[in-house]
Formats: structure tokens, C-alpha cells, sequence
């Protein structure tokens, strides 16, 4: 029976983008507090929303000039119309690239006061306001890579095309990561220098006119920088996912075998209904001591979808009677053995990271005590303890890495096309690892959005003034936001380590 992948993976990033902008405005029905949260949030927001407008209209201008050098590179050396739909693909990605970003930031900084608000209720219903806000921009990241690549796949055919849409991805992530992080991390100093070492003011003091600044720092660094950011490198690892594929099937075939340069595509596709499962799971969930259980279980849940569905697309394309068939039954397992070695890994970088920095971790107890000892100390215990933390998420990658190298080279050695190429083998075998780590991809963003909403939660209540009750309940999901920072930059390695070594061999091999 005929399939088109194309048409799979652009309707699951259609709907992936549907359901993003569903829950931005569903968050809008939550109440926003009082007059008091309000006007500070009013200030946040507009900010944020002038920072961004700024940041836009340059990177507009650059792309365009950018763009037009681009056609008339390729127009001289190539042609006209090459040149056209490379500059066409450039500038999709800048647009794409910014369209999730704003996505991302409009979700935070709609989600942030309505937070604050809900934690009248419970902190339950704060991390649930919070946790939706963190899914936007999950969700509107991966869909958004993933429906440009499809579209453009669908209308051009060429990879060589759609390394323009990496380009503008990477020109759009150049600036708004670079300068949003900028933006708050000089807003955080300056509003620690003079409130708490000036002033002695505690954290967000109303009285501190720094504070805005620093709550506006944590939506354009975190949200709008980091979706953008974000965007580009799954862009380019399932770019390269593509290149390596197409490699393979023009030896096997002499020709292009859509099923093999779309099957990273797939696999991300599928990870857009496993983020749908991981997410109900978080929003849903009531009962926890520690406020990380809701997106830990979300995550778990999330792996376990990825992981069913992945096989059954694996047998679907590379199965006996597949559409595109191995020729064995073991060629699919192994196949398939080094997707689950990349969500495996991706999964055990995450619960490690929760084990080095969660609130009740050791190491973050032990820091703590040696703090009352002066800065020296804790600057010293904590650089141990990052260095220390590296150990294992760098010995996981290695490991899905010779695993599913090896495994490539079975499922190579089981074509016999291919049987004289086995090393080809092993590359599309880390390809197809880091595609399955990138699996869980959109759950894992969620936790890192919910950062930045819940510290600016945490900031509206106390410039607000608002009851303890509500600064008590928002205290430990401030506490969870810095955690489920370090958990995405912790999985944001491990994938670029993967996809940088897949990179570094396919160059090997030319």
C-alpha cells in the first residue's frame, strides 16, 4: 500500500502547531490576580514584547540583505532558480525560527501572572498553569522545525534546499540567543548589585527598580532566546539525520529512497503524539510531594509512547513486507535497537541531572550548608560538584553511541547492498539515535519553559505583596524552575553530542 511520510509528518506538525496555539489562549481563561499583579505583570509583559520588536525588525533586516546576497551567489555560479528556493528556504527558517520564539514568549508571559494567581487555590494548579505554559513552547519548537523541513521536502526534493532553512534557523538562533541571554543575565547581576549587595533587598523587593528588568530577562533569554535557540539545533540534527539517510539509499538503491532520507522526520513526528501523552500526564497529575514528579512522569509516560511507536513505524517501513523491506526481520530490530539506545540515554541524562540538582539532591543540600561559610566555599563545592555531575551523561553517550554504531553495522550487514558499507551502517545507526532521543524532545522543553513562568510567578508575588500563603506555595516550583533548567541543558548535550558525531563521520566517509 502507497504512503506518503510526507504527508504524516506534516499533519502531525500541523496539529503539533494547532494544539500549541490552542493552549496559549485556553491559558488566557485562568484569572490574572489582582490590581496589584496585574500592573506588574502589564510591565513584564511590555518589556518583553519591546525587546522583542527591537530584536525582530534587526534580524528582519539582516535576513533580507542576507538573502539577496544568496541568490545572487547560486544565480551566478549555479542558476537562477536554485538561488531562488535556497534564499525562499533561508528565509523560511528565520521565520519559522521567530515565529516560534514569539509563540514561546506570548505563552510565558501570559502564563506568569496566571500562575501567581491559581496558587490562591493550591500549588498544585500553579504548576498546572505553569506546566501548560511550558508545553507551548515544547510543542510549537518541534512542530514548527519539523513542518518547515516537511514543506519544503514535500515541494523541493533536494536536502541541499533545506540546508538553507538550517541557515536561517541558525541566523535567527545567532541573535535572539545570544542577545536574550545577554539581556538577563546583565539584568539578573544588576538587579542582585544594587538590591541585595546595595541595599541589602531581598529577592524581587518591589522597592528594587531592577526587578522588572530581571523578570523580563527570564522570558526573552528563556523562552523567546531559548525556543529559537532550541529550534535551530533540532533543525540542523535532523538535517543532517536526512543527508546520511540519502547517502544510504543512493548506495542501496542508486537513487533516492524517500522512506530512508524521511525516516529521522518520521520518528520526530511520532514525537509530537508521545509529547501530546507526556503532557496530559503532567497537567493532570495531583498528588506529589515534590512538585518535579508531574513532568517526571510526563517525561516517562512520553518515552514509553515514543518507544511503541517508534517500533511500529520501524516495522512498517523496514518489516519483511515493509514499504521499503530490509529483507530481515533482525535488520529492524536492530534498527530499532538504536533508536531505543538514544531515548534510553536521553531519558538517563535527564534522571541524572534531576540527581545532581534537585531540590532534596545531596550535593544541592551539601552546597547549601557550606554556604553559611562564605561565597568561598560555595563556589568551590559547586564547581566540584558540576564537574563531577559530567561523568555519567558523558559515559551514557558514549555508550549509545558504540551501541548504536554497532547496531548499524548488523542492520547494514543484514542488506547486502549495503553488506560491503557497513561502517554507512553504523553512521545511520547513531543518525537514528539521535533521533530517538529527540523523541521525548517536546516533553522536555516543557520542563524547561515552566522555568522562567514559575521565577516570574514567584517574582509577581512578592513585588504584588501578595499573601504568604501564595509566596509559600510558589517557593518550591521557583526551586523546580532552576532544576528543570539544568535538565534540558543536560539533555541539550547529550543530543548534540550525538548528532556532532554523526556529523564528524558521515565527513569521515566522503
Amino acid at each position: 500500500m502507497a504512503f506518503d511520510p510526507l504527508l504524516l509528518t506534516t499533519s502531525l506538525a500541523i496539529a503539533g502547531v494547532a494544539v500549541a496555539i490552542y493552549i496559549v489562549y485556553d491559558i488566557r481563561k485562568y484569572p490574572t490576580g489582582n490590581e496589584k499583579m496585574v500592573a506588574i505583570w502589564k510591565a513584564i509583559r511590555e518589556g518583553a514584547n519591546a525587546y522583542l520588536k527591537r530584536q525582530f525588525r534587526t534580524i528582519a533586516i539582516i535576513a533580507i540583505i542576507i538573502s539577496l546576497v544568496i541568490l545572487g551567489a547560486f544565480s551566478a555560479t549555479v542558476n537562477f532558480t536554485y538561488g531562488g528556493e535556497i534564499a525562499l528556504s533561508f528565509l523560511l527558517g528565520v521565520v519559522f525560527s521567530l515565529f516560534a520564539a514569539y509563540i514561546a514568549l506570548y505563552s510565558a508571559t501570559n502564563s506568569n501572572v496566571r500562575s501567581t494567581a491559581a496558587a490562591e487555590k493550591s500549588t498544585y494548579e500553579a504548576l498546572r498553569v505553569a506546566t501548560m505554559g511550558g508545553g507551548a513552547l515544547g510543542l510549537i519548537v518541534i512542530s514548527m522545525s519539523l513542518l518547515g523541513l516537511s514543506l519544503l521536502y514535500a515541494a523541493f526534493g533536494d536536502p541541499g534546499v533545506l540546508a538553507g532553512f538550517g541557515f536561517g534557523a541558525s541566523l535567527a538562533a545567532l541573535f535572539a540567543q545570544l542577545g536574550g541571554g545577554i539581556f538577563t543575565k546583565s539584568a539578573d547581576v544588576g538587579a542582585d548589585l544594587v538590591g541585595k549587595v546595595e541595599e541589602n533587598f531581598p529577592e524581587d523587593d518591589p522597592r528594587n527598580p531592577a526587578a522588572i528588568a530581571d523578570n523580563v530577562g527570564d522570558n526573552v533569554g528563556d523562552e523567546a532566546g531559548r525556543g529559537a535557540d532550541l529550534f535551530e539545533s533540532l533543525t540542523a540534527e535532523n538535517l543532517g539525520g536526512m543527508i546520511i539517510g540519502l547517502i544510504v539509499s543512493i548506495i542501496i538503491f542508486q537513487g533516492i529512497n524517500i522512506y530512508y532520507v524521511t525516516m529521522p522526520l518520521i520518528v520526530r513526528s511520532l514525537g509530537i503524539v508521545a509529547t501530546f501523552g507526556g503532557l496530559a500526564v503532567a497537567i493532570v497529575e495531583k498528588k506529589f510531594k515534590n512538585p518535579i514528579k508531574p513532568t517526571r512522569d510526563g517525561l516517562l509516560v512520553a518515552s514509553v509512547i515514543a518507544g511503541v511507536l517508534m517500533f511500529v513505524a520501524t516495522w512498517y517501513v523496514f518489516g519483511p513486507s515493509g514499504l521499503t523491506p530490509s529483507g530481515s526481520t533482525l535488520a529492524v530490530f536492530a534498527l530499532y535497537g538504536c533508536m531505543v539506545s538514544g531515548l534510553v540515554s536521553g531519558l538517563l541524562i535527564v534522571l541524572y541531572t534531576e540527581f545532581y540538582t534537585g531540590t532534596e539532591a545531596k550535593s544541592v543540600i551539601t552546597i547549601a550548608e557550606r554556604s553559611k561559610s562564605g561565597p568561598a566555599l560555595t563556589v568551590m563545592s559547586g564547581t566540584a560538584v558540576g564537574m563531577i555531575s559530567t561523568g555519567l551523561p558523558v559515559i551514557t553517550v558514549a555508550i549509545a553511541l558504540l551501541i548504536s554504531f554497532g547496531l548499524g553495522e548488523q542492520f547494514a550487514s543484514l542488506i547486502p547492498a549495503l553488506a560491503g558499507n557497513v561502517f554507512l551502517g553504523g553512521v545511520y545507526g547513531t543518525t537514528m539515535a539521535t533521533m530517538g532521543m529527540l523523541s521525548t524532545a517536546g516533553i522536555v522543553l516543557t520542563m524547561d519553559g515552566l522555568g522562567p513562568i514559575v521565577d516570574n510567578a514567584g517574582g509577581i508575588a512578592e513585588m504584588s505583596g501578595a499573601p504568604e500563603v501564595i509566596r509559600e506555595r510558589i517557593e518550591p516550583l521557583d526551586a523546580l524552575g532552576n532544576t528543570t533548567k539544568a535538565l534540558t541543558k543536560g539533555y541539550a548535550m547529550g543530543s548534540a553530542a550525538l548528532a556532532s558525531c554523526c556529523s564528524f563521520r558521515r565527513l569521515s566517509w566522503r
